[in-house]
């Protein structure tokens, strides 16, 4: 016998109550939006001018900044007002939640534009595991550096007065050194460990950490992942950033080429003493052992936990037919696999609207047309 609770239009393999609301159709009255006027020549005329490179370079700089500033200004923050006694004012825990939104507006501002590396490694690995061109990942490994530096001295800057207090003080009491450790507010811009550390512990800390940045992104970022809408990618990205700052950070935490080689820059134009800004062995460490982590773990990612067999998601064809100049498609020419394909040639820029990646009406690979601007 039927209990009163069941319902008979439920089919089998319907998703249950919970969950499963976001995905019920509303009724209501529909909503009027004003059209946007069409964009004004002159605007028209600088966009067809810019050169794409540049504009990709600019997005990757600003993403970076934005990762580097927000980070910093929170280490700073917790720093200085540990230093005045303030300690109700930042932690740990803040700091990584601001790496955590750092990151997030800085993919959700830029992604768009230049594919949201900010991060060496990934550039790297996008061009190993993804056909990245090679010849844009010097130039995107400069822009990156470039918005690390800028958006560390504006930290320092922002905070120039109580660094300098607080770094007179201790060179005034024979501390110089303790300036450039973690007890020192160096600490606040650039990764620091203690004088004696074990190299061997804080390298292999290193590595794991980017091990699993590389292979959760590369996951995330996976088409064939039917757990994630790409339009939630950034905030999974971010999540991860926080989990591995949070629980490693006190191991000493570069994690970032560009966050770690831009932030010594800017302390030693600041601080000077080279030589205590770039200690040899821990500068090699925190600069490096991330693009080894992340290569190893996006190639993990890759060769054991990605299937080309398995069905792009509807969200992600849906990004890919809207993507960024249409320089990505789906290659279905091989039967029972399915590949995200890089389309653009290189040596020139193309020029194609979201409408122009269309399916065919026979159930073909998407195809796209392509205009040389």
């Amino acid at each position: 016998m039927d209990m009163p609770h069941e319902r008979p239009h439920r089919q089998p393999g319907d998703l249950e109550i919970g969950v499963a609301d976001v995905f019920m159709e509303r009724e209501g009255p529909a909503i009027h939006v004003v059209e946007h006027p069409p964009p004004p020549e002159w605007y028209l005329r600088y966009e067809r001018a810019r050169p794409r490179l540049l504009v990709e370079m600019v997005a990757e700089a600003f993403g970076t900044f934005l990762y580097c500033w927000g980070g910093m200004g929170a280490a700073c923050t917790f720093f200085i007002a540990t230093a005045e006694g303030q300690t109700t004012v930042g932690s740990m825990l803040s700091v990584a939640f601001a790496y955590c939104a750092a990151i997030l507006l800085a993919l959700i501002c830029c992604a768009s534009t230049s594919g949201g590396h900010f991060h060496p490694a990934f550039t790297i690995a996008f061009s190993i595991f993804k056909g990245f061109p090679l010849r844009k990942v010097p130039w995107y490994i400069f822009a990156q550096l470039l918005g690390a530096f800028i958006g560390s001295l504006c930290v320092i800057g922002q905070y120039h007065e109580s660094l300098t207090l607080i770094s007179n003080e201790l060179e005034a009491a024979g501390k110089l050194k303790q300036i450039f450790t973690p007890a020192g507010p160096a600490s606040a811009i650039e990764a620091t460990i203690m004088p004696g550390r074990n190299l061997g512990w804080v390298f292999f800390n290193e590595f794991m950490m980017n091990f699993v940045m590389g292979a959760v992104v590369f996951g995330i970022l996976d088409p064939t992942n039917i757990f994630i809408a790409p339009t939630n990618g950034p905030v999974v990205i971010a999540i991860a950033f926080f989990l591995v700052i949070i629980s490693f950070s006190m191991n000493g935490a570069a994690i970032n080429t560009a966050r770690d080689l831009g932030s010594r820059m800017a302390a030693a134009v600041y601080w000077g003493h080279p030589s205590l800004v770039f200690p040899a062995k821990y500068t090699a460490i925190s600069i490096l052992t991330n693009i080894l982590g992340v290569l190893v773990g996006a190639g993990f990612q890759i060769l054991f936990l990605s299937d080309t067999k398995r069905a792009i998601t509807t969200g992600a064809k849906q990004m890919l037919a809207g993507t960024s100049h249409g320089q990505l498609a789906i290659d279905e020419s091989v039967p029972g696999i399915t590949r995200v394909v890089s389309t653009a040639p290189m040596g020139r820029q193309i020029s194609v609207t979201p409408s122009s990646m269309e399916k065919q009406p026979n159930g073909g690979s998407f195809t796209r047309t392509e205009e040389a601007v």
